[in-house]
């Protein structure tokens, strides 16, 4: 294998599979990019239905919507 004289920048934390590893002596996952996503997520969904939906809507649009995005 030949090297092309690059430089291979150094990263602390890898993306794999949409879940973050940081790296480290011991295994530790970083999911505060998933966090922010789901609530970014939640609160579009929120802000669309208004406070007036009856709790069922809003808990099934959560179900639909922002859960897939958490996991």
């Amino acid at each position: 294998m030949e090297s092309y004289g690059g430089v291979i920048d150094w990263k602390n934390n890898c993306r794999y599979l949409g879940v973050y590893f940081v790296g480290g002596r011991v295994f530790n996952c970083f999911s505060d990019y998933a966090k922010s996503r789901y609530f970014r997520s939640f609160n579009a969904r929120l802000s669309k239905v208004g406070r007036f939906t009856s709790d069922e809507v809003v808990i099934s649009l959560i179900y639909a919507k922002c859960f897939p995005v958490l996991l």
